[in-house]
């Protein structure tokens, strides 16, 4: 039975760990000869790999054009620049956009959670902050009770406060105790 092309490589690699790249290469293409079904799997392989980054473009019926598919012409859009720019440069200026991107990409999520986050709070008895009512803040203290002077003791938080609402509790019970 035929291995798969990954096994035959990791063994390959792994037999001649001590070995030169060369002498791996070899030993690699050798255990390839011995069984046809090999090439199928490696011709297969790299017409899918190509297939992926090469399409042909039939946009009039009389032409056709081999170039490479949106993707893969992006990266290279992406990944060009002057000829005479070093690859250090090129690569330092990908690192920096994805940073930039990562760093967007964090803030964004740290908003979202911070829109979220308070009506799901929970209070010290255990009741998330959105069913909690306004005596049940008053009593837990804190950034609850400030939540309790702004709406009645029976009424509940979620159907009283919206979430900005408590966005703004929030900051002012902050601002007030980080001044005092």
């Amino acid at each position: 039975m035929t291995k798969p092309l990954f096994d035959v490589f990791r063994s390959t690699m792994l037999e001649t760990a001590e070995g030169s790249r060369k002498e791996a290469q070899d030993a690699f293409v050798a255990h390839m000869k011995t069984d046809p079904a090999y090439f199928d799997m490696l011709a297969i392989d790299y017409f899918e790999r190509m297939a992926a980054t090469w399409t042909v473009r039939t946009e009039t019926p009389a032409t056709a054009a081999f170039v490479r598919t949106g993707p893969a012409q992006d990266k290279i859009e992406r990944m060009s620049g002057p000829r005479t720019a070093p690859a250090a440069a090129l690569v330092r200026r990908t690192r920096e956009e994805s940073a930039a991107r990562t760093a967007a990409a964090y803030e964004r999520m740290k908003a979202d959670l911070r829109a979220v986050v308070l009506l799901n709070l929970v209070l010290p008895n255990g009741k998330a902050l959105r069913d909690a009512t306004g005596a049940e803040c008053a009593q837990a203290g804190g950034f609850f009770e400030a939540v309790g002077r702004a709406i009645k003791p029976q009424q509940v938080v979620d159907r009283h406060l919206t979430e900005a609402d408590l966005q703004n509790i929030r900051a002012r019970f902050y601002q007030n105790n980080e001044a005092a």
